[in-house]
């Protein structure tokens, strides 16, 4: 799925593996457009009423919402030549025209821009001077906005017969995006700008201090809320970022120990009562109990990649990469290993008064299997295994929406095994919950997380659920 298009009815329309599928209740439902597969097929475009389709056979229109086409690719002088090098990306309708582009291998691939009026199929080149390859191709208002290989922006304001390029936009970008009354385009590449005049200039986009000024936000690996409702943000090299109005404006919060140049990902947060305790790869844990950041004792050196609430004003239950099961009671001023010393790979840590769970990596091989979540009845001074996982599980998320605890099975000996487990006994047994889940071979599920009653899954590449 490359584009979801509106038409002026606001039905919505999109191209999604071999099929056109619609959506006339703002995307909350869709159903297949096209009555049969569409070989090849790359994007949907509507406008008045006119649906158009590009695919590895060019050019199709459809003019009752995609239950019947016929060929676009027009013909002779007219025709639309290199129908099978059409181009995924530069493909648009507007102001009653249809635009579209191909590569021609003639010509050393080069890819020309297209434009035929919606009524019949007459195409003519109006590709503009001079350039070889072009991304997407989006209108807002009455303009046309193009992005050009190392020439930026290309704007028209008649339909294509000139262009011009957009003002501050020297370069490459690689997304160009509009908001739905098309009153602003922002393109990206490194670097955000946003164009109020229908592409005619670009300005960078000021920043909150999360997303830098002009620029993408740094990868955030993690989140975390202190008892203050401050938002603290952790991401690449030690970068920590704190807001104290919902998430609305960040500003730096590395201090003391943790400066910003530490150089180790922050992979864990948590809030401990009034102090923030967070959790690095390859670097330790830090807590600002005491007013700036200081290196806690304990793993020192270790992957941290789970901080869970211990039950208690200052106690915290750490699951560490490589390193195992750590617990403090004083918001991380000390750190003490658990009771159990084999745990590894830890990945998840979760805790219900004396009843606390450890996530951690399979362990398969040399004849040995070993699945990777262990229970403890006692706070942490003896573990035991589960029952109902699969062999050889991996566990990357333990949750509990209130009634039962979920675990997301990242690994298993059989790849079919993976997906979501429930248990609602405390994590003393468990059963699969991925019932209705897509995946042919097990779920490959990325994330998995609670509120209130509700549990949600992100499946890669088919979105959450």
């Amino acid at each position: 799925m490359a584009r979801i298009d509106a038409d002026t009815n606001g039905t919505l329309y999109t191209a999604a593996g071999s099929q056109v599928f619609s959506s006339s209740d703002n995307g909350a439902t869709w159903a297949a457009a096209s009555p049969s597969f569409i070989t090849g097929l790359r994007q949907a475009v509507a406008d008045g009423g006119n649906l158009f389709v590009s695919s590895s056979q060019g050019v199709m229109k459809s003019t009752d919402g995609g239950a019947t086409y016929t060929n676009f690719n027009g013909a002779g002088a007219g025709a639309l030549p290199n129908i099978e090098r059409i181009s995924s990306a530069t493909f648009e309708v507007a102001g009653g025209f249809v635009y579209a582009a191909t590569q021609n291998p003639e010509q050393g691939f080069q890819t020309f821009v297209y434009r035929s009026p919606v009524a019949s199929a007459n195409w003519v080149d109006i590709t503009p001077t001079g350039l070889t390859s072009f991304g997407a191709l989006i209108s807002a208002g009455s303009n046309l906005c193009l992005l050009a290989q190392n020439n930026g922006v290309q704007f028209s304001s008649n339909n294509g017969d000139t262009w011009a390029r957009a003002a501050n936009t020297n370069g490459n970008f690689s997304f160009i995006g509009k908001s739905p009354d098309s009153a602003q385009v922002y393109i990206a590449a490194g670097a955000v700008r946003r164009s109020t005049d229908q592409c005619a200039s670009f300005a960078q986009v000021a920043g909150n201090g999360l997303l830098p000024s002009g620029g993408f936000s740094n990868d955030v690996f993690s989140l975390g809320v202190d008892a203050g409702g401050n938002v603290y943000a952790g991401g690449i090299v030690g970068t920590l970022r704190v807001s104290s109005d919902n998430g609305e404006n960040f500003t730096v919060a590395n201090n003391g120990d943790l400066d910003d140049g530490t150089g180790v990902d922050i992979r864990a947060l948590t809030g401990s009562g009034s102090a923030m305790l967070v959790g690095t790869s390859g670097g330790g844990i830090y807590t600002n109990a005491s007013g700036t950041f200081t290196r806690a004792s304990g793993p020192v050196s270790s992957s941290v990649n789970a901080l869970a609430d211990g039950g208690a004003t200052g106690a915290i239950d750490i699951g560490v990469g490589g390193g195992g099961y750590f617990r403090t009671t004083d918001a991380g001023t000390t750190v003490v290993r658990g009771g159990e010393t084999a745990l590894r790979g830890v990945r998840a840590v979760y805790r219900d008064g004396n009843t606390l769970l450890v996530g951690t990596d399979a362990l398969r091989g040399n004849g040995l299997t070993v699945t990777g979540l262990f229970r403890s009845t006692d706070g942490g001074s003896s573990f035991s295994d589960v029952s109902g996982l699969p062999e050889g599980s991996g566990i990357n998320t333990i949750v509990s929406n209130g009634t039962a605890i979920f675990a997301h099975v990242s690994s298993a000996a059989t790849s079919a095994d993976r997906g979501v487990y429930k248990s609602t006994d405390g994590g003393a047994n468990w059963t699969n919950s991925s019932t209705n889940l897509p995946g042919s071979n097990g779920v490959s599920l990325r994330n998995l997380a609670a509120s209130g009653a509700s549990l949600f899954a992100y499946v890669a590449q088919n979105g959450v659920y």
